[in-house]
């Protein structure tokens, strides 16, 4: 067998891996999140200057806590953009009502992060942990599964039917009820699940089975190069590899110091 047909078979199971839909709504998904990206790396940039005048306007000023907020809002919540994206690519794609699959995913990415309660058991806080990149893997899961979900339930019409008088936004809105109340009792059901895991969290077990087998490799040669590969092969299949290895390296080596 030839080099070039090799290079045909590659590229032959590379376009039909793209062209699937799981795939491709990952990938279009978090390269529609790209401005939000860049807004965070510029506004990191301007915010870490090193130049001592420049530092120090800022703290006079008090613009050192407004020039945080592209970084901490573009790359600390990341996964919370994510998660919206990739389930809006996933029904659009199948011709569903993108909007309220994003919104009904980033509701069961919610449900499954673990929430702070204060002592009347109100939500005091949303701890910031699984809201960036180390949440990114949750986020691509439960984007998909939620967007599947919820175009089930379109695809077979289990939903609450209205008159034909009734406007279309209506009846899109009250057609999302049972999709959303399914969404919803699976969620949290996850969360109470896993919740009494030593994981804690679906967060927690995802990101264990992604990080714990590269626990060994550590800041090394064979770490480097798997994420080189590991890069590459998912920019081949029009997936943003950047942003995915990252996910995995940077979370794994601030567990590291």
């Amino acid at each position: 067998m030839n080099t070039q047909n090799i290079l045909n078979k590659v590229v032959k199971t590379s376009t039909a891996i793209q062209q699937n839909r799981y795939v491709s709504a990952i990938s279009t998904g978090l390269m529609a999140t790209m401005p939000l990206m860049m807004v965070g790396a510029i506004g990191s940039i301007f915010n870490q200057l090193s130049i001592p005048a420049y530092q120090n306007f800022l703290v006079s000023t008090g613009l050192k806590k407004i020039m945080v907020l592209p970084n901490e809002i573009g790359t600390n919540l990341f996964a919370l953009f994510a998660v919206f994206s990739i389930a809006y690519q996933f029904a659009h794609s199948d011709k569903k009502d993108g909007l309220t699959a994003g919104i009904l995913a980033l509701m069961a990415f919610l449900f499954i992060t673990p929430l702070t309660f204060d002592k009347t058991g109100a939500m005091s806080a949303i701890p910031a942990q699984w809201l960036g990149a180390a949440g990114l893997f949750g986020a691509m899961i439960v984007g998909l599964l939620s967007a599947r979900l919820y175009c089930f339930f379109i695809d077979k019409n289990i939903v609450i039917k209205m008159p034909d008088s009734v406007p279309p936004v209506v009846t899109r809105m009250f057609g999302a009820i049972l999709p959303g109340l399914a969404i919803a009792i699976i969620s949290m059901a996850l969360s109470f699940g896993f919740s009494h895991t030593k994981f804690a969290s679906l967060h927690g077990f995802i990101y264990q089975i992604v990080a714990v087998p590269l626990t060994g490799l550590g800041s090394t040669l064979p770490a480097l190069l798997i994420a080189v590969l590991f890069t590459g092969v998912m920019w081949t299949l029009g997936i943003h590899g950047t942003m995915i290895t990252l996910s995995v390296f940077i979370q794994f080596g601030r567990r590291s110091i």
